[in-house]
């Protein structure tokens, strides 16, 4: 049976044992639902059952605990636990491991000393926020669900919540993969190849409209010409991985073994276009400066090198020229 909101052929179960009571309850849905609705009706299944069935009292750990933790205390871990988080459920070595840059978890520090998770929403849709009533152990008052961290001499080593606890903690990012400046890096990067890109052309245009010759020869008119082809090549090539993952997340089908012969073929491109990609562009960045061109042909081309080193920076780290085709 498939469902109409999600084409992709897979079921999604959990089963919850109430292990001293001899009592389980167990679901399973055969797609995640429209804008991954399922998620929260799981969710509000298990926590309406187990309130009716097995009730806290409000002196437990739930949403009526009261805090052992003053507020300024309070302030401190929460600012500790701000940042991004590697899951520990995640692709490790495939290509598919740039979803961890994409999906990156993040905690966010209230000024009240409250923490939310980019990833734990109520079932409305809203942010929860969790207050902590001991140390580095939060609640969210809303649903009573709670979140706690494990730690070193104040150092945040690795933390989950109570319905992912079985299969799912997080842990710091180290800061050469943190979402936290690789997102709006690589994002910038693209940007800056893709405007390059789009406006070589344009710029061709209007010079032979106008009878405008473009000034430069010798290792100038080069470097500006390896520089653009350069661009068009990162561009092309990290849309095509946008597009693969993409189309793999939307419809699981996608990742079967009539994407191998692509993923050759991009893993190729991937070695050449990047590696090469980045020799041409610093190689343009210092003709540009040695050339003495105009300050803005000088910090455009350093720029474009700089994305290029991340570019290939990123192609290393998620795996991009590794030619495999187990994901």
């Amino acid at each position: 049976m498939k469902s109409p909101y999600a084409p992709e052929p897979y079921f999604h179960s959990y089963l919850h044992l109430f292990l001293d009571d001899n009592v389980g309850i167990f679901m399973s849905f055969n797609s995640p639902g429209r804008e991954g609705a399922v998620g929260g009706i799981r969710e509000m299944l298990f926590e309406q059952f187990a309130r009716r069935y097995f009730p806290h009292t409000p002196e437990g750990n739930g949403a009526f605990a009261r805090s052992e933790v003053d507020a300024a205390t309070a302030l401190v871990h929460a600012k500790a636990m701000a940042g991004y988080y590697d899951n520990s459920r995640r692709a490790e070595t495939t290509f598919m491991s740039i979803v961890n840059l994409l999906g990156a978890m993040h905690v966010g520090a209230g000024k009240d000393g409250t923490i939310n998770i980019s990833m734990l929403h109520a079932l409305s849709g809203a942010p929860r926020h969790y207050r902590e009533v001991k140390p580095y152990v939060w609640v969210d008052d809303a649903s009573g669900w709670r979140l706690a961290a494990t730690t070193d001499n104040g150092r945040i080593l690795r933390f989950s919540a109570d319905e992912i606890s079985p299969f799912m903690v997080f842990e710091p990012s180290p800061w050469w993969r943190s979402a936290g400046w690789l997102r709006p890096a690589g994002a910038t990067a693209i940007a800056a190849c893709f405007l390059t890109a789009l406006l070589w052309p344009v710029a061709v245009i209007v010079r032979r409209r106008h009878k405008v010759s473009l000034g430069l020869a010798g290792r100038a008119a080069r470097g500006h010409r390896w520089s653009r082809i350069a661009a068009v090549a990162l561009t092309l090539v990290s849309l095509g991985w946008v597009g693969i993952v993409a189309a793999g997340l939307t419809n699981l089908s996608v990742l079967g073994p009539k994407l191998d012969p692509v993923l050759f073929l991009m893993h190729l491109l991937s070695i050449i276009v990047y590696i090469g990609g980045a020799v041409v562009m610093v190689w343009a960045a210092w003709v540009s400066w040695s050339e003495r061109r105009g300050r803005t042909a000088r910090l455009w081309t350093t720029i474009l090198a700089l994305s290029a080193l991340v570019l290939l920076w990123m192609a290393f780290l998620y795996h991009l020229m590794s030619f495999g085709t187990k994901y």
